[in-house]
């Protein structure tokens, strides 16, 4: 598995797509791409053409008073020069050049922008020996200018300045790079003079070759990522980035993040893609660990054409590799011996802090799993086990919690005579058998008294009661139990020794609350003295 290597969001990578829509180098005649003139019409015309007297990378360049009657050669005057090769009478060594007073000197164009552009920028190279005219603005100066209008041939006024020579001698040839404003439509080069023939000239003025405009394109290229769930208990994850726009065949993406929406998106690269330049389409990322991941993709194309940098994530996946902690809490009536005499409310609460708690399950003693939606009861009698567990978001669960020995026991022994009610013995020696239920806490009393007499005790595992000189009539036996809890039974036999008395057939039965109530002797064995029939 790659290791992934932290880096910062860098500022730029490579260039933009660049077109040149305007390359002019002025050789031979004047352009006719070029408008040109003098907006100045005092001292005569003077304005921009073609000449060999100096150039930068070839045999011509454009001077601002080629056209016009200020430049001479040898021993003549009031020449002009304009896009002429070499005199035969004399070399472009021997040409005597200066500019005249009062020239507003221009030449534009327009430029071919047949597509949107980012930017335009402007190259050119210059050389310039100029003086001071008495213009208000100091000494005369080559600019250039700019408009973004949409007229088929936009007045000169529409044009703004946006370069203008900062020193009076270039020194040589200068070059230049100037960013044009957004939308464009035409460049002019300028040159101004005073009205005043400058001292110390006469100076030549100004030349300009090599003009270039070079354009950003301006690019349509977008994408972002997809298919990526909420939240993964895996750390390592993936993802589809979708492109849209100007992709080609060696379009890829970059891919940015941060944890926990601390500091700034870093770009994601690995051991093996050092650059963190992905192919288009589904992405392996190799995480840091538990936490929250922002993410957004940033595509370019071949030619370096790149989507804008963005601000804020595509897409956000929660990392948590730790499972949820839940917990439990029991309320109930707590007896002795660690039975409860009440039904069992059981709360749970689980906690995640990572991509939250999606479900708790829980089950009584191993059957069927159930969502946990609220507090739950038990209410049977008897040893229970709770068993309960919570998942996150993630898929993460908790290992299950085992909860033993939630023991219940709300009711008392259940006790039922062998022998029927109402039935009869000849004598009055007699044993009279008894089942006894207690499932849940076991016995902790059992005791019997006879005709309201004095309850005699029991052991716990005592299935008979034996009598002996019973006199002939009806006669009662009550049965008393209680469990581990103290929850207490009664059980009331009703039968008859000797020959007076009926045979009944019903089965012996619990005794009611009305009939205890009638008996009413107590369960700690009080003596409580009922009136005995006597024959």
């Amino acid at each position: 598995m790659s290791v992934p290597i932290l880096g910062v969001l860098p500022t730029s990578v490579g260039a933009a797509e660049t077109k040149v829509i305007l390359s002019e180098d002025f050789e031979g005649r004047f352009p006719g791409e070029w408008s040109r003139g003098d907006s100045n019409e005092a001292s005569d015309q003077d304005y921009w053409g073609t000449t060999q007297y100096m150039s930068v990378s070839s045999s011509h360049s454009a001077y601002c008073a080629a056209k016009g009657e200020n430049s001479q050669y040898g021993e003549a005057s009031n020449v002009d020069i304009d896009g002429k090769g070499d005199p035969f009478w004399a070399s472009p060594s021997d040409y005597t050049l200066r500019y005249d007073t009062n020239m507003d000197s221009y030449m534009v164009r327009e430029l071919d922008l047949d597509e949107g552009f980012a930017s335009l920028t402007l190259k050119f190279s210059y050389w310039a020996m100029t003086g001071s005219s008495q213009t208000s603005l100091g000494d005369d100066y080559l600019w250039i200018s700019a408009t973004t209008s949409t007229d088929r041939d936009p007045d000169l006024s529409d044009y703004d300045e946006v370069w203008r020579q900062a020193a009076s001698d270039s020194s040589g040839w200068r070059s230049v790079t100037v960013n044009l404003p957004q939308g464009t439509t035409w460049i002019g080069i300028n040159f101004h003079s005073g009205p005043m023939t400058p001292e110390g000239g006469p100076y030549i003025g100004a030349f300009v070759d090599d003009i270039q405009v070079e354009a950003e394109v301006k690019t349509e290229i977008f994408s972002h990522i997809t298919d990526l769930p909420a939240s993964t208990n895996q750390t390592t994850f993936f993802f589809t980035v979708v492109v849209d726009g100007d992709v080609d065949q060696w379009t890829k993406v970059e891919i940015y993040y941060r944890i926990n929406g601390i500091g700034d998106f870093k770009q994601y690269t690995t051991a093996s893609n050092p650059m963190g330049r992905w192919d288009v389409g589904t992405i392996t990322f190799h995480s840091m660990g538990s936490g929250q991941y922002e993410l957004f993709s940033r595509a370019y194309n071949s030619l370096w054409s790149r989507e804008a940098m963005k601000t804020v994530a595509d897409a956000t996946i929660i990392v948590d590799t730790v499972p949820p902690t839940a917990v439990h809490s029991l309320s109930g009536t707590l007896a002795s011996g660690g039975w409860y005499s009440s039904a069992v409310r059981v709360y749970i609460n689980a906690t995640d802090d990572g991509s939250g708690v999606l479900s708790i399950s829980y089950r009584w003693d191993d059957g069927q799993w159930a969502q946990y939606r609220g507090p739950v009861t038990m209410d049977e009698d008897g040893d229970h086990v709770l068993q309960y567990f919570a998942t996150d978001y993630a898929g993460n669960s908790q290992a299950v919690r085992t909860v033993s020995n939630i023991r219940l026991d709300r009711s008392g022994p259940v006790v039922t005579f062998e022998a029927t009610q109402g039935c009869n013995f000849p004598n009055g020696d007699i044993t009279i058998g008894f089942d006894l239920s207690e499932p849940a806490s076991g016995i902790s009393f059992l005791g019997y008294s006879v005709d309201g007499g004095i309850i005699i005790s029991l052991s716990g595992s005592a299935r008979q009661i034996t009598l002996t000189g019973l006199e002939v009539g009806s006669h009662n036996i009550v049965l008393t139990a209680r469990d581990g809890v103290g929850n207490p039974s009664q059980t009331l036999l009703q039968f008859t020794v000797g020959d007076e008395a009926e045979d009944d057939p019903v089965v012996g039965t619990a005794l009611s609350v009305a009939m205890l109530a009638v008996i009413a002797f107590p369960l700690a064995g009080a003596v409580i003295m009922l009136s005995r029939r006597k024959n």
